[in-house]
């Protein structure tokens, strides 16, 4: 009871971290649309109606707006609701898409961001139909496990190859780099950490200092091998270092 406690208690704070979150972009957004079409000459009722249409609530666009509607610029082109209708759509639904990529990115759930969308007082339609656009962007990549797993079968190929060129037997040389296996199962598990997604970009650097400290903990001496203690380190970096950046590129986790 209390474990279920506890994770009703983090959904519920994440939850409230997402809407604070959505309500400073969200407002920073829509005034700047409106103030960019009362310069192309819309009427403010008009684009303040269009909103209320996909769902804001007017005491929200109240505050948000406050000001805007002394900006109106008189123009002679006369406007269909239709295309405001189709401006105001596409607009909204750019900046939602972009939102909920950088939510997730951040490491909140799709759960949590959908709910605080509609919280907010955008349609749900809006919210789908953005969800989908997001979904047909999305960058390439496969589970992160499997791309885990991946790097792990090309580094043990990498590392019989070359013991077989050196003449090492194979324990001698897995011995050599298991600072660059190690590492790379560090990597692996902080990508698996949602909270750390923010930081993903960073983590072949973080690679590098990962594998000198294995390296000077673990490498001391290497009995029986022909091969430089030197190049075995920079072997480990640069494999670390090359597998954390495909973990990194190449997975959806």
């Amino acid at each position: 009871m209390k474990k279920e406690g506890n994770q009703k208690a983090e959904s519920g704070q994440s939850r409230k971290e997402e809407a604070d979150n959505l309500s400073g972009y969200v407002s920073g957004h829509l005034r700047n649309y409106v103030t960019y079409m009362l310069g192309q000459g819309y009427e403010f009722s008009a684009v303040e109606g269009c909103l209320l249409h996909y769902g804001y609530k007017k005491k929200q666009l109240g505050t948000i707006l406050t000001g805007l509607e002394k900006k109106h610029h008189v123009s002679n082109k006369s406007y269909k609701a239709e295309e405001l209708d189709k401006e105001t759509f596409y607009y909204l639904r750019a900046i939602i898409a972009e939102y909920i990529k950088k939510q997730l990115d951040h490491g909140y759930s799709a759960k949590d961001i959908r709910a605080a969308l509609i919280n907010y007082g955008h349609d749900a339609g809006l919210v789908k139909d953005a969800f989908g656009f997001v979904g047909k962007t999305a960058r390439f990549g496969a589970p992160l496990g499997i791309v885990f797993f991946l790097s792990l079968v090309l580094l043990a190929g990498f590392v019989f190859m070359l013991g077989a060129t050196l003449g090492e037997g194979p324990a001698v040389v897995l011995v050599a780099f298991l600072p660059a296996f190690i590492t790379i199962t560090i990597i692996y598990g902080l990508l698996s950490i949602g909270k750390l997604k923010k930081i993903r970009k960073l983590l072949p650097i973080l690679a590098l200092m990962i594998v000198i400290v294995v390296y000077m903990a673990l490498i001391t001496r290497l009995g029986g091998s022909n091969m430089d203690f030197g190049i075995i380190l920079a072997l480990n970096a640069a494999a670390a270092f090359m597998l954390s950046l495909l973990m990194v590129l190449f997975s959806k986790g």
